[in-house]
């Protein structure tokens, strides 16, 4: 379903935007005039809820099948996205999976590739089919969506933490990259949120630690793409607790 207002201000797409942080940001961005792409891989229906939400309240959205992984896929989402609006000014990655909580050497080979795939070659695919369409218009931004666990390793995640780490070192190069061409390219480095991930993971913070918001990570992803942080590119933001 699309409902189109009178003049886009800005579209995004947004990978794994059916729950979690990818449809808070959904919401919120569609709040803020943005016309958004919901890409979900599985969650049909809960993508069509986040786009039912952003048309009844007067805005604009579409919901595509993806799987950020596959390339061809990839193609395909960033086609509709286009035909759909016309232009894409912004691109989150949040799509993401941690794989079962177990040490290295009890993990399969098949776990590695679906982490792999999903967590770092799907940004990759994403922002590498996005960003000849930004450079052609010389404006855009990108967030990436990181974890502490890249610091910290995580607990038995190291399959998960080392994707998050190489997410931190492609937001730097891309950064470096995109600069002459007016595009920004930052990353947000949150640690626990309450998602259905870690609900899976038990991800249980120590007594200090305050639990993010889905709500309160798509404030600062937004923030990020705003023209407030227009001195922001190639930076990683920590977003957690002590």
């Amino acid at each position: 379903m699309i409902e189109r207002t009178a003049k886009l201000k800005n579209v995004i797409i947004i990978s794994g935007a059916s729950r979690g942080i990818g449809a808070a940001t959904a919401l919120l961005a569609a709040k803020k005039g943005y016309a958004v792409c919901v890409n979900y891989k599985s969650a049909k229906k809960a993508a069509k809820v986040i786009v039912d939400k952003i048309v009844s309240d007067g805005g604009s959205a579409i919901s595509v099948l993806a799987d950020v992984s596959n390339e061809k896929d990839v193609k395909r989402l960033v086609e509709k996205t286009l035909t759909s609006f016309g232009k894409i000014d912004a691109l989150v990655n949040n799509a993401g999976i941690s794989g079962p909580r177990a040490k290295l050497t009890e993990i399969t080979t098949t776990t590695l590739n679906e982490v792999i795939g999903t967590n770092l070659i799907g940004p990759l695919l994403c922002c590498r089919e996005v960003l000849p369409h930004m450079y052609k218009r010389r404006s855009g931004c990108i967030v990436n969506v990181s974890s502490q666990a890249a610091f910290t390793g995580g607990h038995n995640l190291s399959h998960y933490a080392a994707t998050k780490g190489a997410i931190n070192s492609m937001t730097l190069g891309l950064a470096r990259e995109a600069a002459e061409f007016g595009i920004r390219v930052n990353a947000i480095s949150p640690g626990i949120v309450s998602t259905a991930m870690n609900d899976v993971n038990d991800q249980t913070p120590i007594s200090s630690q305050k639990l993010s918001a889905p709500d309160e990570i798509a404030e600062i992803i937004m923030w990020l793409l705003s023209s407030s942080a227009s001195c922001a590119n190639g930076t990683i933001l920590p977003i957690h607790s002590l």
